[in-house]
């Protein structure tokens, strides 16, 4: 059986993640849905973390709202990313994701940035922000 770590904490200092996943974890239904991940460093972090469920949270007024890197084979969807003062989604190093039917808008440096990363679907965001795409390959 997966072991799953996920750790929701209460946030002291805004270097703190809301939401810090490192191994496989479910932020969905049945286990975290309608998380509010706001006011830190970054809403949701997941750092060498692969197959994993973002679905229906609120990740509003962070430095950066959902960052992964080097996370492989998740899904994120159904989110409102917003108002975050640099990125609204952030992967980098992450292979094989789905980013899809997310609202993401007034994000100041771009709503959804991927680098380094190949075979992301993206499909039916809504994106009121950039969309900046490096040194990967995308499936639209």
């Amino acid at each position: 059986m997966s072991q799953y770590k996920l750790y929701i904490l209460l946030i002291i200092l805004s270097i703190i993640p809301g939401i810090y996943g490192d191994s496989d974890n479910k932020c969905a239904a049945n286990d975290s849905t309608g998380n509010y991940a706001g006011g830190d460093n970054i809403g949701i972090y997941l750092l060498k973390s692969n197959n994993n469920n973002i679905i229906e949270n609120s990740v509003i007024g962070n430095r950066v709202g959902i960052y992964l890197i080097a996370s492989n084979n998740s899904t994120i969807e159904e989110n409102i990313v917003s108002n975050n003062s640099e990125y609204g989604l952030f992967i980098e190093d992450s292979n094989g994701n789905i980013i899809a039917k997310n609202r993401i808008n007034h994000n100041v440096y771009s709503g959804i940035s991927i680098w380094d990363s190949q075979d992301n679907l993206l499909t039916d965001n809504i994106a009121l922000c950039p969309i900046i795409i490096n040194y990967c390959s995308i499936i639209l």
